[in-house]
């Protein structure tokens, strides 16, 4: 579903999926990883965030 919804905005955005698809993806990822950093400073904090969002 991610995928297309991906997919979806670069159509949307009139860009051709076949060259910005990666490209996306890649942003995306670093932004959620810059997102996390702040939060982790070592696996026991990766646990406990992964506790917190299953109780969600």
């Amino acid at each position: 579903i991610y995928l297309a919804l991906m997919i979806n905005r670069l159509k949307r955005d009139k860009l051709d999926p076949e060259i910005y698809l990666n490209k996306m993806m890649r942003a995306h990822l670093n932004r959620g990883a810059m997102a996390l950093l702040p939060r982790i400073n070592d696996l026991s904090d990766f646990y406990e965030l992964v506790r917190e969002e299953r109780n969600v």
